[in-house]
């Protein structure tokens, strides 16, 4: 039996998967509005299929703005701010508390649209583990904002104490470096 969807993307649509009282529960955002199948994804699988409980998270993001620890922290772009308008940085940060345990909520720039048009944070930083993050390494003559933002970020996350490792980022259709 399969779930119908709108798109292949479900790194973004869901689940969100959390632990709660020794078993899985899911989580599940509101991901865009005309992609309506999408989002009821992880709803469909946790009661459907796995039959988890889940929770509805009554916030706008996708999975790839969304980086969580182990030690209950989170990275996410400012697209969360336009994503959900209406909702303060101490709302957002609370809702992700009460819902998916994160204690430590790190907002981070995001990329200009003309060089990542998702705003998602795993287009140019993704956490390998408790002390490694990979970060793209932009080249001079390239967008300066994107440069300034992924630079900023290795000092960022090296005052968090994590070890950094740059790679090439990608600009359009065509890598650098």
């Amino acid at each position: 039996d399969e779930v119908p969807t709108d798109s292949i993307w479900i790194r973004d649509y869901g689940p969100h998967f959390i632990w709660q009282g020794g078993s899985d529960a899911i989580v599940d955002s509101h991901y865009y509005p005309t992609r309506t199948l999408d989002n009821f994804v992880p709803t469909r699988l946790a009661d459907d299929y796995f039959i988890n409980p889940s929770y509805d998270i009554d916030l706008y993001y996708s999975g790839g703005n969304f980086l969580p620890t182990d030690d209950r922290q989170a990275f996410v772009t400012a697209l969360i701010h336009t994503d959900n308008p209406e909702m303060t940085e101490e709302q957002i940060a609370d809702l992700y508390q009460r819902y998916q345990g994160i204690d430590t909520l790190h907002i981070m720039p995001q990329l200009p649209s003309s060089v990542d048009r998702t705003g998602h944070i795993d287009m140019w930083m993704y956490l390998v583990d408790e002390d490694d993050v990979i970060i793209s390494e932009f080249l001079p003559g390239s967008n300066q904002d994107a440069i300034d933002i992924t630079n900023d970020a290795v000092t960022y996350m090296e005052g968090l104490g994590y070890t950094v490792h740059r790679t090439p980022a990608w600009n359009g259709n065509h890598p650098q470096g």
